[in-house]
C-alpha cells in the first residue's frame, strides 16, 4: 500500500508540482520587472508634473522671480537615472535656476528635463492602457508649444512697450507665430486619437482629459486663424497694434494649464490602476509557488520516511554488525598499540624498543652494516615542571617528540624511554657523519622556546652517541644502550645543549665520575667537606681585613679536592645547597672559636651558589645563626641579578640588611653587565677579577678599567679588593691605583682553622706586621 501511494506521489511531483514551480518562479520574475518599471514610471511622472508646474509658472507669471527648482534631495536621485542623465538634469537645472538668463533659455532647459525624464524613467514608451501619441504629445510637442509661447509671449510684451509697431517687429513677431502655428497644429493632429482606453472610472478620467485636451487644441487652432489673418492685414500693408498682439496670445493662457493638469491626473490614476493590477497578480503567483513549495515539502517528506522505513531493519542489522567487528578489532589494535607505544607523545616505548633493537641485531641483511643509538635527555625539564606545571611538561614532551619524528628518517626507530629521556636507532653505513649532523639538528631546533598558554618554555637538548659494527653473534644490544648512556653523562658534564660520542677511554672516565658521585653523598654525611681561609690583606698596613670562605673535599683515596673537581657532580645531584650551607655554618662556627681563643676576626665572606640563595629556607636558616661573632658577607656573581626577577632581588636584599649580613660582588669585570649589578645589588665590596689583575702590569687597558672601577667605587662608597695576586709587582702596582685591598697566593693559600691560627702567629706575619684586627 505505501509503495503504491509513493509512486504516485512521484508522478505528481515531477509531472504536476515542479513544473508549476518553475512557473511561478518565471511569472514573479515578469511581474517584478513590470512593477519596477512602473515604479520608475510613477516616480518620473510626478518629476515631469514638478517640472510642467515651474514651466507653467514661468510661461503664466510673467517675469515674476520663480523659486530654485530642486527635484531631490542630496544622494536622493531616482534609481532608474543613469549617472550621465542625472549630470545632465544638475546642469539644465543651473541654467534654469540662474536669474540672468533668459526666459527662453530657461524655458528650454526645463524641456530639455522633461525629455530627459521621460527617456530614463520609461515615459516615452506608452504605459498600459495609453495610444503611441500620447508620448509624443506630452513629452515632445507640449514642451515646444510652451517653449514656442512662451518666446511669443515675451515677443508681445516688448512691442506693448512701444507706441507704435514698425516693420522689423512686425516681421519678427509673424515669423515667431508661424513657429508656433506649426507646433500648434502638429500638437493638435497628434490629439485627434483618444488618449486612452481602459473602464469605468479610469476611461472617463482619460477621456475627460482627451476632451479637454481635444477642446484646448480647437482653441489653439483658433488663435492661429487669428494670428494668420494678422499676417494677412500685414501683406495688406495694415499696421498692427500692440492690444491685438496680446490679445491674440491670451486666448493660449486661459487653457494649457487646465489642459495639462487633466492630463496628469489621468496618466497617474491610469498607472495606478494598472500597477494595482500586477499587485494583484503576484501575490496570486506568490501563493500559488508556497502552496507549490509545501506540497513538494509534504510529497519529499513522505517519500523520505518511506525510504528510510523501509531500509531501517536492514541497515540496523548491517551497521550492528559492523559496529560489533569494528569494536573488537579496535580493542586489538589498542591493546597492541598501548603496549608498545608511549601513551602521551604515540612514540614507540621501551619496549617496543628493546624488540625492534633485537630484530635489527638479529636480521642476516644488517650484518655488515653498523648501528648508532643516540641517548637524549632534556635539560632545564625539571624546572618547567616545577615552574609551569605537569601540563606544560607534558606539551613540551610532545613538542619534544614531533621535532625528533621530523629530523629523522622513516627507517630511524624514535622511543621515548624515561620521564624527559628518548632514544633514537639508526642502521647505515656513514654513522659518525649521520649521527654529528642528526646531534646538531636536534640541539638547535630543541634550544628554540617554545609557548605554552601565553608562557614562555626554554629548554634544550643533550645527547650521547653510541655507534658499533653489526656482529649479529657478539653486539648487545644492553651494552649499546649503556655505551649511550655514558656518553650522555659526558655531555652533560660538559653543559648544557651538547653532544658527546662514546669511547673506551670515555667509560673509564665516567666510571671515576660516578664513583666520585657516590662518595660525594657519604662526604656530605661525614662531614669530610670542610671551609678553607684565605685572607684579605690591606697592603697599606698589613692588616688582615677580612677572609673568605672555600670548599674542600677531604677524600680518603684522592686527598683534597678543589671545588673544580666536585661541585659539577654536586650540581648534578643538586646537592649544592647542602655543601653551600655546610660551609656557612662551619665558618660561623669557626668564627666563634677564634672569638673565643682571644682573635678578633674583622669580616668574613662566604661564596653562595644562585640555587642556594633561591632556596626557601635560606633566610630563615640564616637568621638562625645569630648573633654574628664577626661581620658576616655573602659574596655572589654578576648573573645573581638575572637569576631574580626585580621584586625577588629587592625583597631578598631587604632581608640580608635586616639580619646585618653584607654583599659582595667577586670576579667583577668579567662579565657583561658589571655596573648594573652594582646599581641593582648595592653591594658593599667589590672584588675585581684575576682576569684583569693577571695583566695589570702590561696591559694599560686592564689598568685603566681597574683605575675606573676604583674611581666609581670610591664615590659611591663601595670597598674594593683585588683578587687572584700572586707577585709583589702587581701588589704595588694596584696599591699605587689605590687599590690596596688584595688577596692571593702571595699572602696566603687558602688556609684550614688550624693552619690559620698558625700563620697568623708564624714568623712571617710578624715580619709584615699581619694582625687579626
Amino acid at each position: 500500500m505505501k509503495n503504491s501511494i509513493g509512486e504516485k506521489l512521484r508522478v505528481l511531483l515531477f509531472v504536476l508540482i515542479l513544473p508549476v514551480l518553475g512557473l511561478s518562479l518565471i511569472g514573479l520574475n515578469v511581474i517584478n520587472q513590470r512593477l519596477s518599471q512602473m515604479r520608475a514610471s510613477e516616480v518620473g511622472l510626478r518629476l515631469v508634473e514638478k517640472v510642467w508646474r515651474a514651466n507653467a509658472a514661468l510661461i503664466f507669471e510673467n517675469d515674476q522671480a520663480q523659486p530654485p527648482l530642486t527635484l531631490w534631495g542630496e544622494g536622493q536621485a531616482p534609481e532608474a537615472l543613469s549617472q550621465n542623465s542625472i549630470k545632465s538634469i544638475y546642469t539644465q537645472l543651473g541654467k534654469f535656476n540662474k536669474s540672468t538668463a533668459s526666459r527662453e533659455a530657461r524655458l528650454a532647459a526645463l524641456n530639455k528635463v522633461i525629455q530627459i525624464i521621460a527617456r530614463e524613467m520609461g515615459l516615452t514608451v506608452p504605459p498600459d492602457g495609453f495610444e503611441a501619441e500620447y508620448a509624443s504629445v506630452l513629452f515632445d510637442r507640449l514642451p515646444e508649444v510652451a517653449y514656442r509661447l512662451a518666446v511669443l509671449e515675451s515677443l508681445t510684451h516688448r512691442l506693448s512697450q512701444k507706441p507704435e509697431v514698425n516693420f522689423n517687429d512686425q516681421l519678427a513677431f509673424i515669423v515667431n507665430a508661424g513657429q508656433f502655428k506649426a507646433a500648434a497644429d502638429a500638437t493638435s493632429r497628434a490629439s485627434k486619437y483618444p488618449i486612452g482606453a481602459g473602464l469605468g472610472a479610469i476611461e472617463q478620467a482619460v477621456e475627460e482629459a482627451g476632451g479637454a485636451f481635444r477642446r484646448s487644441s480647437n482653441r489653439f487652432q483658433s488663435a492661429a486663424v487669428k494670428t494668420v489673418k494678422s499676417i494677412e492685414k500685414f501683406r495688406e500693408g495694415s499696421k498692427i497694434e500692440a492690444a491685438q498682439l496680446l490679445e491674440i496670445k491670451a486666448e493660449f493662457d486661459r487653457n494649457i494649464d487646465r489642459y495639462w493638469q487633466g492630463v496628469f491626473s489621468a496618466l497617474s490614476q491610469t498607472l495606478e490602476a494598472t500597477a494595482n493590477e500586477w499587485r494583484r497578480s503576484y501575490w496570486l503567483v506568490v501563493t500559488v509557488f508556497l502552496v507549490a513549495v509545501v506540497v513538494t515539502l509534504t510529497i519529499v517528506g513522505f517519500l523520505r520516511r518511506s525510504i528510510l522505513e523501509q531500509a531501517d531493519d536492514l541497515r540496523n542489522a548491517l551497521l550492528e554488525l559492523d559496529r560489533q567487528n569494528e569494536e573488537l578489532e579496535q580493542l586489538n589494535r589498542d591493546a597492541e598499540y598501548r603496549a608498545d607505544h608511549d601513551p602521551l607523545t604515540g612514540l614507540a616505548n621501551r619496549r617496543a624498543l628493546q624488540r625492534e633493537l633485537e630484530r635489527r641485531l638479529g636480521d642476516p641483511k644488517n650484518a655488515s652494516s653498523a648501528i648508532t643509538a643516540m641517548h637524549i635527555d632534556l635539560d632545564l625539564f625539571k624546572e618547567i615542571n616545577d615552574t609551569l606545571g605537569h601540563a606544560a611538561g607534558d606539551h613540551v614532551l610532545q613538542h619534544v617528540a614531533r621535532v625528533l619524528t621530523d629530523l629523522t628518517v622513516q627507517s630511524d626507530l624514535v622511543a621515548r624511554v624515561g620521564g624527559d629521556e628518548y632514544l633514537i636507532i639508526r642502521t647505515g653505513d656513514a654513522l659518525s657523519e649521520d649521527a654529528e649532523r642528526l646531534a646538531d639538528a636536534i640541539i638547535a631546533e630543541l634550544s628554540k622556546p617554545i609557548l605554552f598558554q601565553e608562557e614562555l618554555c626554554q629548554f634544550g637538548a643533550s645527547i650521547g652517541v653510541a655507534k658499533a659494527k653489526i656482529d649479529v653473534e657478539h653486539l648487545d644490544c644492553e651494552k649499546l644502550l649503556t655505551d649511550a648512556d655514558i656518553a650522555l653523562y659526558r655531555a652533560k658534564e660538559l653543559g648544557r645543549g651538547r653532544y658527546a660520542f662514546f669511547s673506551d677511554a670515555l667509560r673509564e672516565d665516567v666510571t671515576n665520575t660516578k664513583a666520585l658521585s657516590d662518595d660525594l653523598s657519604s662526604a656530605i654525611r661525614d662531614g669530610s667537606i670542610v671551609p678553607v681561609y684565605q685572607p684579605q690583606i690591606d697592603v697599606a698596613t698589613n692588616e688582615v681585613i677580612g677572609l673568605e670562605v672555600f670548599a674542600r673535599w677531604i677524600h680518603p683515596e684522592r686527598g683534597t679536592l678543589s671545588p673544580a673537581t666536585f661541585l659539577p657532580i654536586a650540581e648534578r645531584l643538586g646537592v649544592v645547597p647542602k655543601i653551600d650551607t655546610l660551609i656557612l655554618e662551619r665558618a660561623v662556627s669557626d668564627a666563634r672559636s677564634w672569638v673565643q681563643r682571644g682573635f678578633t676576626v674583622p669580616k668574613i665572606s662566604v661564596n653562595l651558589s644562585i640555587q642556594t640563595l633561591k632556596e626557601n629556607g635560606f633566610l630563615n636558616r640564616l637568621g638562625e645563626l645569630r648573633p654574628y661573632p664577626c661581620n658576616l658577607s655573602i659574596e655572589v656573581v654578576e648573573d645573581f641579578c638575572s637569576a631574580l626577577c626585580r621584586d625577588q632581588l629587592a625583597y631578598f636584599l631587604d632581608q640580608l640588611d635586616e639580619l646585618g649580613v653584607g654583599v659582595e660582588i667577586g670576579d667583577f669585570g668579567a662579565g657583561y653587565s658589571s655596573f648594573q649589578s652594582i646599581y641593582e645589588v648595592r653591594p658593599k665590596q667589590l672584588k675585581i677579577s684575576k682576569v684583569l689583575t693577571d695583566n695589570v702590569t702590561t696591559s694599560e687597558t686592564h689598568a685603566e678599567i681597574i683605575r675606573a672601577i676604583q674611581h666609581i667605587a670610591t664615590k659611591l662608597e663601595i670597598d674594593v679588593l683585588a683578587e687572584g695576586i700572586e707577585d709583589q709587582t702587581a701588589s704595588a702596582f694596584l696599591e699605587n691605583l689605590g687599590c690596596t685591598g688584595q688577596q692571593g697566593y702571595l699572602f696566603s693559600k687558602p688556609l684550614g682553622f688550624d693552619d690559620l691560627i698558625i700563620w697568623m702567629n708564624g714568623p712571617d706575619a710578624l715580619q709584615r706586621n699581619m694582625r687579626l684586627g
